[in-house]
């Protein structure tokens, strides 16, 4: 038996139009032209299934283009940070980069305040963490670089 009698028959691909170069547009309502938040929605509504931290990013996204956003959670959402059935490693450790925090901030300006209501503690990567890497203790310094040490119940 050969290797090549293992092997599946290939299906042809589907022929596909060439927009190399091309600028893509999104649909809309009122026909092809680019979307910008704040201006006409693309649709009534939008489904986002997971109430997780990347489900409600991409919820608020969305409702900058549509006029309403369900989102679909199968766990209860408490008002407070509580563990869920769906999330068993919610109590680990985790850690929020600077740009995630940026960019999530920008997208909620109050979670900051919110955060460190709720226990999230911002500190300086490199002079307030120590670092064991290659055997040895990375020196502290002034890296200017926020992070944040959460759990994922945040």
């Amino acid at each position: 038996m050969d290797d090549d009698d293992l092997l599946l028959p290939r299906r042809p691909r589907p022929e596909r139009p060439r927009t190399r170069g091309a600028k893509t547009l999104r649909p809309t309502l009122t026909g092809h032209e680019p979307i910008v938040p704040g201006g006409p929605f693309l649709g009534k509504r939008a489904v986002v299934v997971g109430g997780s931290i990347a489900g409600m990013l991409a919820a608020r996204i969305l409702s900058e283009y549509f006029s309403h956003v369900v989102l679909i959670e199968r766990d209860y959402l408490h008002d407070k940070p509580v563990g869920r059935k769906g999330v068993p490693h919610a109590r680990q450790g985790h850690v929020l980069l600077q740009a995630g925090a940026s960019i999530i901030g920008e997208l909620f300006p109050e979670i900051g305040a919110d955060m460190d209501g709720a226990g999230a503690r911002g500190c300086d990567a490199a002079k307030e963490l120590h670092w064991f890497h290659y055997g040895v203790y990375k020196r502290k310094i002034d890296s200017g670089i926020r992070i944040y040490l959460l759990n994922r119940m945040l």
